[in-house]
C-alpha cells in the first residue's frame, strides 16, 4: 500500500468513539470522556505514522534493489559492447570506446546518486524518485541508441 493510499484511510471519523452520550454525564465526565478520546486519537495517529514510515522504508528499499538488477544489468550490456569494439573497424573503434566511456560514467553516476540518497523525507523522496527515473529513462535510451548503432 503506497503511503497516500494509506493516509487516504486515515479520517477523523476513525478516530472518534461510534457513540458518545453526553446527555447524562457531569461536566468532569465530558473532560474525562474527551481526554480518553485524545488519547485514543493520539495512538491511531502515532500508529498509522508508525505504518506510514514502515511503507515508506518497503517501497526505499523495493525501488533500490529493483534499480540496482538495472543498474547491473547496463554494466553488463556496455561490458559487452566493449568486447564488441575490439573487433570494430580502426576508423570508428574510437568513436565507440568513447561512446561505452560514456555510457559507463553516466551508469556509475547512477549507480552513485542511488547509493547517496537517504530515502528520508516522503516528499523529498517522491521528487528523488522522478528525477531519479527520468535519468535511468534516458540513460536506457542512450544505451539502446549508442551500443546497437
Amino acid at each position: 500500500m503506497t503511503k497516500k493510499i494509506a493516509f487516504k484511510h486515515m479520517t477523523v471519523a476513525g478516530f472518534m468513539p461510534e457513540h458518545i452520550d453526553h446527555k447524562n454525564s457531569s461536566p468532569d465526565e465530558k473532560v474525562d470522556e474527551a481526554l480518553h478520546i485524545l488519547e485514543v486519537a493520539t495512538d491511531k495517529i502515532t500508529e498509522a505514522k508508525q505504518k506510514l514510515s514502515e511503507t515508506m522504508l518497503e517501497s526505499v528499499q523495493s525501488f533500490k534493489f529493483e534499480t540496482v538488477k538495472i543498474n547491473g544489468s547496463n554494466e553488463r550490456r556496455i561490458s559487452d559492447f566493449k568486447l564488441k569494439i575490439e573487433d570494430a573497424k580502426k576508423e570508428v573503434k574510437a568513436k565507440y570506446i568513447q561512446k561505452a566511456e560514456n555510457m559507463d560514467i553516466r551508469n556509475s553516476h547512477m549507480r552513485m546518486r542511488l547509493e547517496d540518497h537517504d530515502g528520508l523525507g516522503n516528499e523529498q523522496w517522491d521528487a528523488f524518485m522522478f528525477g531519479f527515473n527520468k535519468d535511468m529513462e534516458k540513460l536506457e535510451k542512450a544505451l539502446k541508441l549508442n551500443l546497437t548503432s
